[in-house]
């Protein structure tokens, strides 16, 4: 009745294996626009709860994807799109040279119980301005629970704001959605 044609297309399985890579591509890149979207509020909130000095601890606020082989240390599957907020940089403080703020953000976080400190560097304590020389007792710090309070804060939100991401990629991309 109708003449038939036979279409091959070369190569079709490598075609297939890699659209089907693109679509994970996609799926992942989706996930990760989402959780941060999801994360910008709960930074925000971060940074109001912070009062520092030179504004480096506030600076260093932000998020990161988690790798691979820490993935599962932490008990999630290789292909879980995970991101960290926190201090997650190096910046200036006042002391100058690039510093680490994590620990800042630790010991505001949870507190630190009273200790004694002394001055190992030039052999005295500089506190306000003040050279103070010997070792000087610290009364320690309350904990804020500045993570803890964030998240609660914003958990209402975190639903549309993970939609609001993901969305917004896949448009980027092409996808109609409905």
């Amino acid at each position: 009745m109708f003449p038939e044609i036979d279409l091959k297309v070369p190569n079709f399985d490598r075609f297939n294996a890699d659209l089907n890579n693109f679509e994970a591509a996609i799926k992942t890149k989706a996930r990760r626009a989402g959780l941060v979207e999801m994360a910008k509020p709960v930074k925000k909130t971060i940074k109001a709860q912070i009062k520092d000095r030179s504004g480096a601890l506030s600076r260093s606020i932000g998020h990161v994807s988690v790798r691979k082989g820490d993935k599962s240390t932490l008990g999630y599957g290789a292909d879980d799109e995970i991101i960290t907020v926190g201090s997650t940089r190096k910046v200036i403080g006042y002391e100058g040279g690039k510093q680490w703020q994590i620990s800042k953000l630790r010991w505001l976080d949870e507190g630190t119980q009273p200790h004694s400190i002394t001055g190992r560097r030039y052999g005295y304590l500089n506190i306000h301005g003040n050279k103070v020389s010997g070792t000087v007792m610290h009364p320690g710090i309350r904990a804020r629970n500045i993570l803890q309070r964030a998240h609660d804060q914003n958990k209402g939100q975190f639903e549309h704001l993970f939609e609001k991401g993901a969305v917004r990629t896949l448009r980027r991309w092409g996808a109609r959605l409905g």
